[in-house]
């Protein structure tokens, strides 16, 4: 579907210059700890940000 306000700004289209970094990461945390090599994740970060 297209209309006028969509049509109207252009999405930043230059590479490297108008990205946004997005890091996405999964982590088991066991007893408020981060535990490594469990193969269970249970945590989705989003920037370092816990269930975003």
């Amino acid at each position: 579907m297209r209309d006028a306000q969509e049509a109207a700004p252009d999405p930043p289209r230059a590479y490297g210059v108008d990205d946004i970094p997005l890091v996405l990461q999964t982590k088991a945390i066991v007893a408020g700890q981060v535990a490594m090599h469990t193969g269970l994740d249970s945590v989705v970060l989003a920037n370092g940000v816990r269930n975003a």
